[in-house]
């Protein structure tokens, strides 16, 4: 039984931002990808990070425990949300094999972890896998969302697994002129 529930978890970008001043946006999601952790006893006390400023001022040195303190709380209330609404479901009985993280913060030290506490359901990290053509580009978490639609549409429109090599350069040929259009 599979059922999705999508939410982003760029509901922490605004508040990084937001650090001690001001970082400008596109900043604030590298440093979540570079730095972030969900849960704050991962991170040493002594570990810190340079935080860009706006307006031409110098970067700042920060303790990597206060991006943690921004991004612990967003993602346990993604999770709590996510275990709402896997009990209104009422499939969280028949999940003995937990769930699967998909997307781009699923690269968050300490992700798994913490879903599997918030979620009380074993949890790991999604990846593309059996693909050809492309693996070093898409075989990311961000990715296996992505891939997994673009294979499940392959395996719908043949009626079969799309395993077989022809199939393989139709699908990736598609894919590539996907991210090409959108990169």
């Amino acid at each position: 039984m599979k059922y999705a529930i999508v939410i982003a978890a760029g509901v922490a970008d605004e508040p990084i931002a937001a650090l001690e001043g001001r970082t400008p946006l596109e900043a604030a999601e590298t440093l979540k990808k570079k730095y972030g952790c969900a849960l704050p006893h991962l991170v040493h006390d002594e570990d810190t990070m340079e935080v860009p400023s706006v307006g031409g001022r110098k970067p700042r040195t920060l303790a990597r425990k206060v991006l943690t303190s921004i991004i612990e709380p967003r993602v346990e209330e993604i999770f709590e949300h996510v275990r709402r609404e896997l009990l209104k479901s009422g499939f969280v009985d028949n999940m003995a094999a937990g769930v699967v993280l998909t997307g781009g913060c699923t690269s968050l030290e300490g992700l798994p972890e913490l879903a599997e506490s918030v979620l009380e359901l074993p949890a790991r990290r999604g990846s593309p896998k059996d693909i050809g053509g492309l693996v070093d580009v898409v075989s990311s978490p961000k990715y296996s969302t992505g891939v997994g639609l673009v294979l499940y549409g392959a395996y719908a429109a043949h009626n079969q697994r799309p395993s077989t090599a022809t199939s393989d350069r139709n699908v990736w040929r598609r894919m590539r002129g996907w991210f090409g259009e959108m990169f």
